[in-house]
Parts: structure tokens; C-alpha cells; sequence
């Protein structure tokens, strides 16, 4: 949601969660890889019940990449929907110290997350998911967050229905209406203009050293926009859209969290998993280790230091 300016590329079914009531004033209303996996300062944490930041439940590519077999999540401990994006950014802000560990809180829309109640409409801040209501009520109330509430979640099978719509155009279409771009934690990114990224891609191509492409502005760690389904996908899994002011830009799909999660490791720390690129429905996935406060481990400046795409990565490695 914010922008400032400039630098050079480096290239429920409620099964399980039976609707509980809402706990604090309604959304909306003022409110006046190296550390180890237990995080004890925080509401909630792996031996809370804990899931992982991401929706891995809701994409199949990102589901048989975690680290163990993780059960879908019933419920969201949050704040929201907003349906004014400047509302959603001031609970962002408010939710910070409640945050539940690396990779939390998480800003997705309602298309993405898919609650149960399908008139709920709008940006929800994510301070945890959770399979267990009761679990995401004791992180509400440990929160002490105005608007603090547990949101039931649409499971998978049911979630399915609403994948499949048809746009203005006739064409049918597959996946969220709505997303929710927010760059990942580390330095501030530079966005490009349509133009200029594809004079990036063709320099790449031709393996050309010629002076740097101008950045549209840059944007800081944490920014965020809402997006349709044709602006996400305008250049799928090597550029994300985002906006520098009015206008239309683009960053590095890299330095997003889109079809991300980071989830805790069973010998102690984090690590990020991310869809880096997808051919004949084959994923390939970029790593990174993640430390407590959520940023990621990379080598230089380059957000694509953990990736294997392409080639296409096979058994955890590249072929």
C-alpha cells in the first residue's frame, strides 16, 4: 500500500471449527534459519497448535512441499475483513506485537483465504492459523487486539466450488479473484514499469552489460496491494504486480510472499518455501532459511538465491 522512490535491480465445512463468537469490538472499530522453533513471547508457537504462515492448504504445488505433513488449518485468529485497504493497514500496524512467529501476520484477501462465511468480503490480517478453535481462541485472547476474532474456514473439498468462475470476457478462469502482493521481509525492492522489465528480460536473454534499467520507484519490505487474476498473472512466477502511486509496476516474483509459507523445522529454526516456477504442472521451489523475525537468508542482494528454476527441481534436487 505504500510506495517511495528508487534503485537498480540485483536480480467450513467448520469441521473442527465450530463458528465461535467474536472476541473484541467488531473489525474496524479504533482500538483507543537460525533461532530456535519455540517461540515463547508470542501468543501462540508450535506447541500451541501453531500452523504454518502460508496457504499451503489452498495450493497443491506448496502442500507436498512442507517439511511434514501439516493438517489443514479450520480457523484464522484475525483481525478483519476491511473492506477500505487504509483500515487493513492500520490493523496491520495494531497487530504487529501480536504477531505468532516467523512468517505472521499474513495480509490475504478473502478470495485467497476463503472463509466459510462467503459474504465476508475484503482484507484479512492473519495472526495465526490454526486446526483447533480453541487454540485460535487462546491466541485472540492473548492478543488483547480491538477486532480480535476466529474466523472459520471453508475446507478444502468445499473450497474447490469456488475456484472455477467464468470472467467478463466468457473466459473461465481458475484460482482467486482477488490476491493480496506484499514483499517479503528485507531491503526495499525496486519496481519497474511493463517497459522496463521487459528490456531486463531481454538484457538477461542476450546476456547483455549495458547501463541500468531506471526503477519505477521502491517499494519497502512489508508493502502490500490488492491485485486481480489477469494483473497476477500478466507475467507469472518471474514478476509480481504491485503499483508505484497510480501507475502499474512490477517486482521480482522473488521478493513477494506469493505462494509462499514458512514454517518451522523440527530441529530448530525456519525456513521459506516458494513456488518459483511451474511447467507442465510441475513445480519447481525456491528455499530459504528464515530468521526470527521473519526475514530470509540470502546470498548477496539476490532474492533468488534459494531457487532451482529453471531447471525443473526432482526429489529436493536440480535436473
Amino acid at each position: 500500500m505504500r510506495t517511495t522512490t528508487g534503485w537498480t535491480i540485483a536480480l467450513a465445512a467448520l469441521a473442527g471449527c465450530p463458528a465461535p463468537p467474536v472476541t473484541g469490538a467488531p473489525a474496524g472499530t479504533d482500538a483507543g534459519g537460525g533461532a530456535t522453533a519455540e517461540a515463547t513471547t508470542s501468543p501462540g508457537g508450535p506447541a500451541a497448535g501453531l500452523l504454518p504462515a502460508g496457504l499451503y492448504f489452498r495450493n497443491g504445488y506448496l502442500r507436498y512441499a512442507t517439511a511434514r505433513d501439516w493438517p489443514d488449518p479450520t480457523c484464522a485468529a484475525a483481525l478483519g475483513p476491511f473492506a477500505d485497504e487504509a483500515a487493513a493497514d492500520e490493523a496491520l500496524g495494531r497487530a504487529a506485537p501480536a504477531t505468532a512467529g516467523p512468517g505472521y501476520p499474513l495480509v490475504l484477501h478473502t478470495e485467497e483465504l476463503r472463509l466459510a462465511d462467503r459474504d465476508a468480503y475484503g482484507v484479512v490480517i492473519v495472526l495465526g492459523l490454526y486446526a483447533d478453535a480453541a487454540a485460535a481462541e487462546g491466541h485472540v485472547a492473548a492478543s488483547g487486539l480491538a477486532g480480535a476474532r476466529v474466523l472459520p474456514l471453508m475446507d478444502f473439498e468445499s473450497s474447490l466450488a469456488v475456484e472455477d468462475w467464468v470472467a467478463p470476457d466468457g473466459s473461465e478462469r481458475f484460482g482467486p479473484v482477488k490476491r493480496v502482493v506484499r514483499l517479503a521481509p528485507g531491503p526495499a525492492v525496486p519496481a519497474y514499469s511493463r517497459p522496463a522489465i521487459d528490456e531486463l528480460d531481454a538484457r538477461r536473454e542476450a546476456d547483455a552489460d549495458e547501463a541500468p534499467v531506471a526503477p519505477a520507484c521502491t517499494l519497502e519490505a512489508g508493502d502490500w496491494f490488492v491485485v486481480g487474476y489477469d494483473e497476477l498473472w500478466e507475467v507469472a512466477r518471474e514478476w509480481a504486480p504491485v503499483r508505484c502511486g497510480d501507475e502499474p509496476a512490477f517486482v521480482p516474483w522473488t521478493t513477494t510472499l506469493l505462494e509462499a509459507l514458512v514454517e518451522p523445522l523440527t530441529g530448530g529454526g525456519w525456513r521459506m518455501m516458494q513456488v518459483g516456477g511451474v511447467e507442465c504442472d510441475v513445480a519447481c521451489f525456491c528455499e530459504w532459511p528464515v530468521l526470527e523475525d521473519g526475514s530470509r537468508v540470502v546470498e548477496g542482494d539476490d532474492p533468488a538465491s534459494g531457487c532451482c528454476c529453471p531447471p525443473v527441481c526432482a526429489g529436493g534436487g536440480c535436473s
